[in-house]
């Protein structure tokens, strides 16, 4: 008779998990003393998949703490026609509310369109020490920013603000300072 036809068959395994670390579980009390067989293997494959997914539970709950910290002072703002985006929600935003954006939509919310809104820029820009808006210098700045390319731009406004993109509409702006 073959090893894996008897339910009473061990595999050579016991009810252990080696976790991504390195780390060895228990994948059920007493799991060092009980070997897997092949009346059990289901089970033994049900809790080392569950506990391989859950063992990064603690870091994703930090991503998720992260994540409600930066997406509602945004929502605020959603109403903006410049953003495309209707209100969603004030106040903090849930776990379940995150789960509706897909993958572009909430990358957009926390870091902003890929695209330098150039006018919003502008509008957005506070001047300081005696320069306004109408000196030439600034006029020929404006040239050159608009002569840019979109790369070009997101180059410029990493090197003066320490980011590449303007925050996702003007309500959350907290202004460009020359």
């Amino acid at each position: 008779m073959r090893a894996h036809s008897s339910p009473q068959a061990a595999v050579f395994e016991i009810f252990e998990c080696t976790l991504s670390d390195g780390t060895r579980v228990q994948l059920r009390p007493d799991g060092a003393n009980t070997p897997v067989t092949y009346a059990n293997r289901i089970e033994y494959l049900d809790l080392c998949l569950r506990a391989r997914l859950e063992e990064s539970q603690q870091q994703m709950a930090a991503v998720m703490r992260g994540l409600r910290s930066l997406v509602p002072p945004v929502c605020h703002c959603l109403i903006s026609a410049e953003c495309g985006f209707v209100l969603l929600i004030s106040g903090l935003i849930s776990q379940a509310l995150l789960r509706l954006f897909e993958w572009y939509d909430l990358s957009v919310l926390v870091c902003g369109k890929n695209e330098l809104n150039l006018s919003l820029l502008r509008r957005h820009t506070q001047y300081r020490c005696g320069v306004s808006e109408t000196d030439q210098h600034i006029q020929w700045f404006w040239q050159v920013m608009e002569d840019f390319s979109d790369a070009e731009r997101r180059l410029f406004l990493r090197f003066a603000w320490g980011r590449e993109r303007l925050p996702v509409c003007k309500a959350s702006s907290t202004g460009f300072i020359y």
